[in-house]
């Protein structure tokens, strides 16, 4: 398995916990779209040094990233769209140095961290599609990016 690139497991209806993912040093792509059972990603997602992709849309039983995910410093896309039961991104989002596309459309998500203008290459954020989505969330970024103890 040290050669695997790319984890398709779409469409597993009865997935609740990922792999250990230690054994997949590079893998590049992760998709588990589709996975109305998964519950739990394992921790070992932060050993994943050269993921690229990591798609979780519609995992809808899905409550929390593991905090190792945010250690992904060469994750370019991060899709969340659908997980309707995560309700926050945590501000360690901060250290995913390589993230440009964060879709987190039909979340429980309420609030943006204010890590998220500090993310140098950040070129694509969706998060839309929730009625609990508060109306002041995009002003909140705008004005972080504004604030003069942010050094952009």
């Amino acid at each position: 398995m040290n050669k695997l690139k790319i984890l398709n497991l779409s469409h597993s209806e009865h997935l609740t916990h990922t792999p250990d993912f230690s054994y997949l040093p590079n893998l590049k792509k992760l998709i588990l779209k589709d996975c109305p059972s998964l519950s739990s990603i394992s921790h070992t997602i932060g050993d994943l040094k050269q993921i690229l992709l990591i798609n979780l849309k519609d995992c809808r039983s899905l409550q929390v990233l593991p905090k190792s995910i945010y250690k992904l410093k060469s994750l370019k896309t991060l899709i969340l769209s659908g997980c309707t039961k995560i309700d926050k991104l945590e501000d360690d989002l901060e250290q995913m140095k390589s993230l440009t596309t964060l879709m987190a459309d039909n979340t429980a998500i309420t609030k943006v961290p204010y890590a998220l203008p500090r993310l140098n290459n950040i070129a694509y954020i969706s998060l839309c599609g929730f009625e609990g989505l508060s109306r002041d969330v995009f002003p909140s970024i705008i004005w972080s990016w504004t604030s003069p103890t942010n050094n952009l």
